[in-house]
């Protein structure tokens, strides 16, 4: 079961029932709003996770990479989706 607040233009999803992301290429920007960070902040993080990820080919992770990036941080007790 899910419960969705609206915050401006945001729509959070808090999880109450086992946390599911799906794994899938995603760009760093996309991951940034995954995890509700800035875009400075996940870099940071995203520097510290490189010798563990190796290099983005392209714009995005792999899905590889990102199960590594998430093995690594966890997943979100929030879910951040930018409404359009």
């Amino acid at each position: 079961m899910s419960h969705v607040s609206k915050t401006s233009s945001k729509a959070v999803v808090q999880k109450t029932e086992p946390k599911v992301i799906k794994i899938q290429a995603y760009s760093p920007s996309e991951l940034a709003n995954i995890y509700g960070l800035k875009w400075g902040v996940m870099n940071q993080w995203f520097k510290y996770l490189h010798q563990f990820t190796g290099e983005r080919i392209g714009r995005y992770y792999t899905p590889k990479q990102v199960a590594i990036i998430f093995d690594h941080l966890g997943l979100p007790d929030e879910i951040v989706i930018e409404e359009k």
